[in-house]
């Protein structure tokens, strides 16, 4: 097992973080093992925007979330903008390349009027890991059949794409829901998930970035308080701006990217965000 897990350190994990339309089918996990702590790295090679997950793993006895547990610090580096435990956040070390990894697609099915996911794709890698994908029409049944949140206080109509993602090793288990919505002239996209399992406590969260800039703070209708940082990337001659938001509170985690909106429409769509961050 502990063979495993230098080799995946979370490469079953996130494979439904799409940060733009256009790749929304070229998803590939990768792994890193970096630094003196076991670190859970789960990262995207995508032509665009890379976004990693990563989180402290309890080799030993399994430790999960606490009820009602909030994790409130939100901290950004060079490469990243992170929530929990800042000694497990190394920046040099998730800005580095991924590796290679291992992936057999072992089944694809069609959904049929018994079940409400229109297909369903099967994966295992480094032959450890397994995800099983699912696409949805919408974001409302994809988080019912997870058993996940509804993070808005509205429903969004422009669907681009919805995916389920349930990844399963021997020692943790990950329900991710992933959507992204047009909006106005731009797009938003939602990463929403639980880890359950062999995790440490102390867990930490970050989202991998090329560079970091303009970090501000906004606090919603609702009174929340959120902090925005932007990406700065260049393509065919063109800037593109893409914000980020960490969400974490109790035992999820996640992020909300906003791609060439303004922040008053960003603020906009915060509003609607309806968790309550408890005390």
């Amino acid at each position: 097992m502990k063979d495993n897990m230098d080799i995946l350190l979370g490469n079953a994990l996130k494979p439904c973080i799409s940060p733009s339309v256009e790749i929304n089918e070229e998803i590939l996990n990768m792994s890193t093992r970096k630094s003196e702590h076991r670190i859970m790295s789960t990262a995207f090679r995508l032509a665009k925007v890379a976004a990693v997950f990563i989180a402290i793993i309890s080799m030993s006895s399994v430790v999960v979330y606490a009820a009602n547990k909030i994790i409130k610090e939100v901290f950004v580096t060079d490469h990243a903008i992170s929530v929990g435990n800042s000694d497990y956040v190394d920046d040099a070390a998730i800005a580095e390349d991924e590796g290679e990894v291992d992936i057999q697609k072992t089944g694809h099915e069609d959904g049929d009027d018994s079940v409400n996911w229109i297909s369903k794709d099967v994966e295992v890698v480094n032959g450890y890991a397994t995800n099983t994908y699912y696409k949805y029409k919408d974001y409302a049944t994809a988080i019912m059949d997870a058993g996940l949140d509804n993070w808005f206080n509205t429903t969004y109509k422009d669907v681009v794409s919805v995916e389920y993602v349930l990844s399963e090793t021997s020692d943790f288990t990950e329900k991710s829901v992933c959507v992204r919505y047009y909006y106005n002239d731009g797009s938003f996209f939602v990463s929403e998930n639980i880890m359950t399992g062999n995790v440490a406590s102390d867990v930490a969260h970050s989202i991998k970035l090329k560079n970091t800039n303009n970090k501000r703070e906004y606090t919603a209708t609702s009174g929340n308080e959120y902090t925005l940082i932007d990406e700065i990337t260049e393509e065919d001659s063109r800037t593109i701006i893409t914000t980020f938001v960490m969400i974490a509170y109790d035992e999820y985690y996640g992020y909300i990217s906003f791609e060439n909106l303004s922040d008053e429409e960003i603020q906009s769509i915060l509003d609607t965000v309806m968790i309550e961050y408890r005390d």
